[in-house]
């Protein structure tokens, strides 16, 4: 059974032996590998994928969509002015954080898009060819953005 010990005072009970649990595997599926984002590779470093990148994608995005395509047009909340913006996004820790809005979420949605592509079309034997266009294309979003952010005037 199931024991709770409530500590009052200073010292600490003497706690019961814990029970015996035995643990039994009914059925056992094929390894994750990764597909939550997380990958030991071959070399034995770790690989992080998706979990932060997820993570900005699904806090990150919302507040902004919400933000510009419903409470700035509907008039819900009054529109920055134009030079307010510019000041803003000007401003170097703007720049960073709309570097990661940006980037993470491409490598989200490469990683993802590869695991869909695997699974839709059977394709399991072009994974390099699949994971290298995802990546590459995730890359080239990353690269566009770290070059447009850069040169803001």
């Amino acid at each position: 059974g199931l024991t709770v010990t409530l500590l009052i005072g200073c010292a600490a009970p003497e706690l019961p032996e814990p029970a015996k649990s035995t643990v039994m595997v009914l059925s056992q599926g094929p390894p994750l590998h990764g597909s939550n984002g997380i990958y030991f590779g071959p070399d034995g470093r770790l690989y992080v994928a998706s979990v932060t990148s997820g993570t900005v994608a699904a806090l990150l995005f919302p507040v902004h969509i919400f933000l510009t395509g419903l409470a700035f047009p509907l008039g819900w909340l009054a529109a920055p002015s134009y030079e307010s913006l510019h000041a803003l996004v000007t401003h170097p820790i703007t720049r960073l954080y709309l570097f990661v809005f940006i980037s993470l979420p491409l490598f989200h949605w490469a990683h993802r898009f590869r695991y869909a592509i695997y699974d839709l079309f059977q394709v399991k034997h072009l994974t390099g060819l699949i994971a290298f266009l995802c990546y590459a294309t995730a890359m080239v979003g990353t690269i566009a953005a770290a070059y447009t952010l850069w040169n803001i005037a």
